[in-house]
């Protein structure tokens, strides 16, 4: 197949001409983490781009351009075919384009979501030949495109002010062709990755939702309030220890906001992590004082609606403390 056809570099050109960069695909590793992530920077709300129209337009492309990458992961794998030498590559499946349904709705539980209308795969950009060396993979693309594409299927399947109908239909067809080409049952298994390095699409996940997830950037990103505890959710114990230092903070500042449904997500964040951190772990640096001054509060709260956090709150400190 020549490196005009490769379904891997037509796809990457796609992600790159959707956000209207020059159609030159990454040559390396490094280079296509760049491009994902950016390509999960713009396609998301923030101070700059903000949650009405223009984040609105670019939901659906997005998640086309992303369906057809996703697809050419899984048509190159089944091939056996890679990126080799200058821009040549074995032979492979060919991608088929469908229509997708102009509306949906999803929920993402704990994970598991359902099929709902047919896979969307938009026609992409040809790509010109390369005299450069090509050293990117299936497996390479796979593994530089979990974390942001997760984040991005996160960030669109929910009924929210920055996605429609037709995006979060696409969406969830973009989380389930996902999971397929990671061979995963659930988001849980997805995020849990590989043995020589558990929970790496966890870490990189984390690290782009942290800038996000600081007392002065959260609010511009309301997406990133939503996608960080579904994500937290699927890490169990012993695996949450190793990034309590990264998810108390968002989980705090969550906890203490002044709107109710975000004081009830921090709320249950923090239940999560002390149900699955180790008590002597959370008292090593005083973080079980930490979270008993942040939920104390609540507790002495006569509003109504707040029942349930005053519920979550006090068990929280039975876990933390012992007590």
């Amino acid at each position: 197949m020549a490196a005009a056809e490769h379904p891997l570099e037509r796809a990457l050109v796609g992600v790159c001409a959707c956000m209207g960069r020059p159609p030159i695909p990454p040559r390396s590793r490094a280079a296509c983490v760049e491009l994902l992530q950016s390509f999960f920077l713009w396609a998301s709300p923030s101070a700059e781009s903000g949650c009405g129209e223009e984040i609105l337009a670019r939901g659906s492309p997005a998640m086309r351009a992303s369906l057809v990458l996703t697809e050419a992961v899984k048509a190159v794998s089944r091939g056996g075919g890679q990126v080799t030498g200058a821009g040549t590559a074995e032979e492979g499946p060919e991608l088929k384009s469908q229509t997708a349904e102009e509306s949906g709705k999803s929920n993402l539980v704990k994970g598991d979501v359902e099929k709902t209308g047919n896979k969307d795969v938009a026609p992409t950009p040809k790509v010109k030949a390369l005299s450069a060396p090509v050293v990117l993979d299936a497996q390479c693309v796979l593994d530089c495109a979990t974390a942001p594409l997760l984040l991005l299927c996160g960030v669109h399947i929910q009924e929210a002010a920055w996605s429609d109908p037709q995006a979060r239909c696409l969406s969830n067809q973009l989380l389930l062709s996902l999971l397929d080409a990671a061979h995963c049952p659930s988001v849980t298994e997805l995020l849990r990755g590989s043995p020589e390095e558990p929970y790496s699409p966890y870490r990189a996940a984390l690290g782009l939702l942290g800038p996000r997830l600081r007392k002065d950037t959260w609010p511009s990103h309301p997406d990133a309030s939503l996608v960080f505890p579904w994500l937290l959710f699927q890490v169990p114990r012993p695996f949450l220890s190793e990034y309590l230092s990264r998810v108390m903070p968002p989980s705090l500042l969550l906890s203490d906001d002044y709107k109710l449904k975000n004081k009830i997500l921090g709320v249950r964040c923090l239940h999560h992590i002390v149900k699955n951190v180790p008590a002597a772990e959370l008292r090593q640096y005083n973080r079980a004082l930490v979270v008993y001054h942040a939920l104390r509060n609540h507790l002495y709260s006569t509003e109504h609606d707040l029942i349930e956090v005053r519920r979550i709150s006090w068990e929280c400190m039975y876990f933390s403390t012992g007590e």
